[in-house]
């Protein structure tokens, strides 16, 4: 009944602004713990990213916000997720230890065999500012 409720709201307030900017970041939180105690974690994803994506510079969510979607890419496996998760949180935020974390996820994409190995330089680059 609590993720009914909680998907109605988020449809609402896309149906009235069609974006999630307007949103108090007390009720992006409310509705992300809504999501996650029901373990709709799409839901969840769907929602942060959507906020993070129409984030501007007059409108940043708190550095809560993204790591709350960074450490639910991380309990899905989605490294990718993460890795861009990570990278637009230095971007916006400009705290280095993200950077650090793009690096990170590069590196176990690189792994995986999910990103050429070409992308090895960029990453030691981006180390190399750091």
């Amino acid at each position: 009944e609590g993720l009914n409720l909680a998907k109605s709201v988020v449809r609402k307030h896309f149906s009235e602004s069609n974006s999630v900017t307007s949103m108090d970041e007390s009720l992006l939180n409310t509705l992300g713990c809504t999501f996650k105690q029901c373990k709709a974690e799409k839901d969840f994803i769907d929602l942060y990213e959507a906020a993070i994506k129409s984030t501007s510079e007059s409108k940043i969510y708190s550095e809560s916000v993204f790591l709350e979607l960074f450490y639910t890419y991380a309990r899905n496996i989605d490294i990718k997720g993460m890795h861009f998760t990570a990278q637009r949180m230095y971007k916006l935020l400009g705290v280095k230890k993200f950077m650090c974390w793009t690096v990170g996820c590069m590196m176990l994409e690189l792994q995986m065999g999910e990103l050429p190995t070409t992308m090895i330089l960029v990453a030691e680059k981006m180390m190399a500012k750091y």
